[in-house]
């Protein structure tokens, strides 16, 4: 066996051991806590909860004070369960947003103005998605801001929509403003 016989051995082992780039985005857009009765949380997600310390501390709450706030909200099903990760109980943002509500957490409208933030520029390639989307998650997850957020995408290719959204297959279509402008 020659060199070049060796080198294309190697480069077809090398690609039937690659997998694509949309396997591994999936495989890697799911984390797999630790205990087996929470399979596959959301990467996102996983990354945004807050532990029941963390929440107890921001709230300026004791840990028994809290824990009592915590099962009456559960009782109502105004919280969901945590997800148990060892020792670790993590809420959701969704949770943390509903402990807010139920605890009277300020809101921005109760201080602020709605504000609205225009990010443009005509030339493409140069950031406007990512700083627009940078912007809006920055503001929605700031627990002490506590601000309700809305990203309204004109651009006609509506990337932003398409790569905010999870589950999207390849044959999903994406109807942006000027779609509907247009009719």
């Amino acid at each position: 066996m020659n060199l070049i016989d060796k080198i294309a051995l190697v480069g077809q082992r090398m690609k039937s051991e690659q997998i694509s780039l949309k396997e591994s985005l999936l495989a890697s857009s799911r984390v797999s806590v630790s205990d087996d009765s929470v399979e596959g949380v959301d990467r996102l997600i996983y990354n945004h909860c807050l532990n029941k310390k963390n929440l107890s501390d921001f709230f300026g709450k004791s840990r028994v004070t809290f824990n009592k706030i915590l099962a009456d909200l559960e009782e109502k099903r105004l919280v969901g369960q945590p997800i148990y990760q060892n020792k670790n109980h993590l809420y959701t943002r969704w949770d943390v947003q509903n402990i807010m509500d139920a605890l009277g957490y300020p809101r921005y409208r109760d201080y602020y103005q709605s504000r609205t933030i225009i990010v443009q520029n005509h030339k493409g390639g140069t950031g406007k998605s990512t700083t627009s989307v940078a912007l809006a998650v920055a503001a929605a997850l700031d627990l002490q801001l506590n601000a309700r957020v809305l990203v309204i995408e004109w651009d006609p290719q509506g990337s932003i929509g398409s790569g905010m959204i999870q589950s999207v297959s390849e044959d999903d279509v994406f109807l942006t403003a000027i779609d509907a402008i247009l009719g």
